[in-house]
């Protein structure tokens, strides 16, 4: 007998099926039945038709895996299954979805045609979000990436040095952008994760920083917390609520009533960093307050 899929735990879930989204953020279906690129690495594509609209994912089995799992990165879909899930049963699973699907591929279409419309970040002059203010990028050849305020408390206008020529290329200002990023999201998040886990009076066996294709955090059941080098970009109040979520997660593995009350006993206003965190995706991030 073919066992169920357990929901995830210790984890985002993929929330449940949600209302249509706004006139505004409404794709046709020609955008989402158009071929999209390949799946990365160790994912099959499928296809799997919902109505008038066909839906191309990427698929990867594990027998790792006891979860189903759905994520969609900019307009791919992916989907996590464990070696013995049926494809009907991952198509009843994206059918429940589907509302949800809909949704949030019209907001990453939405996003992603919003950023083809800026000027891009990776040049001299270019912006980019840092602990919820933009801050300007300004290569010129130092010693070191150097930052002219004060980095636990950046305001708006604030430069980021970069140890390159101006006329560095593009991805070559990102990769070190994004380096100096991960140093001090280590930084920001080590006293923070302390903060609440003495709070919480907990303990934890290990964390690091992730590159999670859209989860800010998530923790398992062996007591390891994994957190995204992106909530170095989000405002503290929703960054907070990132580490104070999963912090819950050492005393309820699940989503339960009993989870939420601890998480509002650590971080009481975590309704509203909740429902603005909802409209940021880590894979989809421009400006925390734009």
């Amino acid at each position: 007998m073919a066992r169920k899929p357990l929901p995830e735990q210790g984890s985002y879930p993929v929330p449940a099926a949600l209302d249509p989204p706004p006139a505004s953020l409404q794709t046709s279906p020609d955008a989402m039945t158009d071929t999209p690129d390949p799946p990365p690495p160790g994912y099959q594509p499928h296809r799997l038709q919902i109505g008038q609209r066909t839906f191309f994912y990427g698929l990867r089995r594990s027998r790792q895996r006891n979860t189903l799992s759905m994520t969609v990165r900019g307009l791919q879909i992916l989907v996590q299954a464990p070696h013995w899930v049926s494809h009907t049963q991952i198509h009843d699973f994206m059918r429940e979805k589907a509302t949800w699907l809909v949704q949030k591929l019209a907001l990453n279409q939405a996003v992603l045609r919003h950023q083809a419309q800026q000027p891009s970040p990776w040049q001299a002059g270019g912006r980019v979000a840092y602990r919820g203010v933009m801050i300007e990028l300004r290569p010129e050849a130092t010693r070191d990436a150097c930052f002219t305020g004060t980095p636990e408390h950046p305001v708006a206008g604030d430069r980021l040095c970069l140890p390159l020529a101006q006329d560095a290329p593009a991805d070559v200002i990102r990769l070190c952008t994004e380096a100096w990023l991960k140093s001090q999201a280590s930084a920001m998040i080590e006293p923070r994760l302390a903060h609440y886990l003495a709070l919480a009076g907990e303990w934890l066996h290990s964390w690091r920083l992730s590159d999670a294709l859209s989860r800010w955090g998530s923790c398992s059941a062996q007591r390891r917390i994994n957190l995204h080098w992106r909530l170095v970009q989000l405002p503290p109040a929703l960054s907070d609520y990132v580490i104070a979520h999963e912090v819950a997660h050492l005393k309820q593995m699940n989503h339960s009533p009993a989870f939420w009350q601890e998480v509002q006993r650590l971080y009481p206003d975590y309704a509203q960093a909740r429902a603005r965190l909802r409209q940021l995706h880590p894979d989809t991030l421009i400006d925390p307050e734009g």
